[in-house]
């Protein structure tokens, strides 16, 4: 539907008033930078910079995701798929001794948080979240926190 109804263009224009484009394109030539000379001190560092902010560069904006039906901005997409191989980059780097490592992706999970599902409320919603947290179950995604109202609490009960 987005390339019928011509969204590909929009997807495809990187500047927009949801977010800030251009610091997205700078920590991506960052990435990039860093990467390429192999600086994994000047790397990690960027890392701890970009996952500390959990809305970086205002990627969380709902309006970058309404604009389309399937994603959004394919810079945006460029930018979290640049912090993932960043990341797979610094976990297989021989250039870093195990317990930096380890240190590293402690501290980045700690400041970047937590997944969580929260089930709403309504009583013919609790069959529907049976099912979603079978999925996740089975898919072995499931996160450790879950909560809920009304329904959704009494499944997340449930679960634990």
């Amino acid at each position: 539907m987005d390339v019928f109804e011509k969204r590909e263009v929009w997807k495809q224009d990187p500047s927009s008033p949801y977010y800030d484009y251009s610091l997205l394109m700078r920590l991506i030539k960052d990435l990039k930078s860093c990467r390429e000379s192999q600086d994994m001190k000047g790397l990690m560092k960027l890392l701890k910079i970009i996952l500390s902010k959990s809305n970086i560069s205002g990627i969380d904006n709902e309006e970058l995701y309404s604009q389309t039906y399937w994603g959004t901005k394919y810079l945006v997409h460029d930018f979290v798929q640049q912090v993932l191989e960043s990341l797979i980059i610094v976990r297989d780097s021989s250039a870093i001794d195990t317990q930096s490592k380890l240190d590293f992706f402690r501290k980045v999970k700690r400041m970047y948080g937590r997944t969580a599902l929260l089930l709403s409320g309504g009583a013919s919603f609790g069959y529907y979240h049976l099912g979603v947290i079978k999925t996740l179950f089975e898919a072995k995604l499931l996160p450790k926190i879950i909560s809920g109202t009304s329904a959704g609490a009494m499944i997340a009960s449930l679960i634990w």
